[in-house]
């Protein structure tokens, strides 16, 4: 049936339904897009989270044991060489500097000891006795924080499982090396990211052959 100069039922349900299509494809395109950016994003997250993480790191490592005061009047229970790597574990390290004020304490209790470890499937960074989540929860891959600890020759000091180094073994270490594994939760795509740092602070580590 068709009005005169105008469109008949039949043209007009046909046309109504390739408009149809044509907005249920745009309308897919559009989720398509949304979910590609959602994930773009999500991967954007945790690779920065990732690389400020090793930044970090590699800050605190090559600041450990600062001591600001002379040689001549470094005298009190800061040992640099001794107290500057407090924990040396596989998965956990934690550094210490007497900052504010100088005097001959590292308070563990506040800035002047921060931490990096893994707790029940999560990295964190310890500041006193705060911890914060520095990786988007599940980001972290099985075993994706390691830590490796040097001395001066370049020689391995490896601690024992689910341990820490001793006092000995720590005075002993020059150099830190970081490898992170992170996993994008939407994707799954894995990032790595590694790095080394110098401990600045310990000029009487020297090398033993």
């Amino acid at each position: 049936m068709r009005d005169n100069g105008g469109f008949s039922v039949l043209e007009l349900l046909v046309a109504s339904g390739a408009g149809l299509v044509g907005l249920a494809a745009v309308s897919a395109l559009v989720r398509a897009d949304g979910r590609l950016l959602a994930a773009t994003s999500a991967e954007v997250v945790v690779r920065e989270a990732g690389r400020r993480v090793v930044e970090s790191i590699v800050r605190e490592t090559r600041e450990a044991g600062f001591d600001r005061r002379p040689p001549e009047e470094r005298r009190g229970a800061f040992v640099p060489d001794r107290d500057g790597l407090a924990v040396a574990r596989e998965d956990e390290l934690a550094v210490c500097a007497d900052r504010n004020p100088p005097d001959g304490v590292a308070d563990r209790s506040s800035d002047e000891c921060i931490g990096f470890l893994v707790r029940s499937g999560e990295l964190l960074e310890t500041i006193g006795r705060q911890r914060v989540p520095l990786v988007p929860r599940g980001a972290l891959s099985a075993g994706g924080f390691r830590l490796r600890y040097f001395d001066s020759c370049g020689t391995e000091l490896a601690p024992p499982p689910d341990a820490s180094l001793g006092a000995a073994e720590r005075s002993r270490v020059r150099k830190i090396a970081v490898a992170l594994r992170l996993t994008s939760p939407v994707r799954g795509r894995a990032f790595e990211l590694d790095a080394a740092a110098v401990l600045r602070n310990r000029p009487t580590a020297g090398c033993r052959e």
